[in-house]
């Protein structure tokens, strides 16, 4: 997966996008195919160049285009999705 972008809010959010934001009540990342997590529950540290790194892992379920349950669990390090 690319590195993820920084966007300003859900507002700007393309759905096939990889893309992280903040908003009220904390951090939010998109994962393509899976849709929306939070991160409220992570701790989130911001780097000097933008980007971010979440701990523990992520883990995240939604739904494809035909339904079907799609389960990402991995790690986001400076930005970078990393399957576990």
């Amino acid at each position: 997966m690319p590195q993820a972008k920084r966007i300003a809010g859900y507002d700007e959010l393309n759905e096939n996008e990889f893309a992280y934001w903040t908003e009220t009540g904390g951090w939010y990342l998109n994962l393509p195919g899976c849709g929306v997590a939070t991160l409220r529950k992570h701790e989130v540290t911001e780097h000097e160049d933008g980007t971010i790194t979440a701990s523990p892992s992520i883990k995240t379920w939604g739904h494809d285009e035909n339904g079907n349950e799609v389960v990402m669990h991995g790690y986001l390090e400076r930005g970078v999705w990393r399957d576990c």
